[in-house]
């Protein structure tokens, strides 16, 4: 038996789960939005424009950083969380990045 985690986030937790479940030979993969995966060329490349429009992307990725389990586990789908990420500072009523979310959410 094997078993899928699907979580939007990288918490502590649920990365703690992943692991038990990791070091039980348990774990088939581990699914999630946005997580920091310093070998994916679409985030060095989004790092680099982040730097050059004066942000530290690479300082927030980082805080999404997967330590519990190998890389190779993880399967990530970043764009509907890159878009509610990017909805917010646009957003001034906040009635977008809440509809966002929902809709990223759901997506997931």
């Amino acid at each position: 038996m094997s078993v899928a985690i699907f979580h939007p986030s990288v918490a502590p937790f649920i990365q703690q789960a992943a692991r038990a479940l990791y070091e039980a030979d348990l774990l088939e993969r581990f699914y999630t939005t946005l997580y920091e995966n310093p070998d994916s060329t679409m985030q060095i490349v989004a790092c680099a424009l982040a730097r050059i429009a004066g942000k530290d992307l690479a300082i927030q990725l980082h805080r999404r950083a997967i330590t519990e389990i190998p890389q190779n586990y993880v399967t990530g789908y970043p764009l509907r969380e890159i878009l509610r990420l990017l909805s917010g500072p646009l957003d001034a009523s906040g009635r977008l990045t809440d509809r966002v979310w929902l809709w990223s959410e759901m997506g997931f």
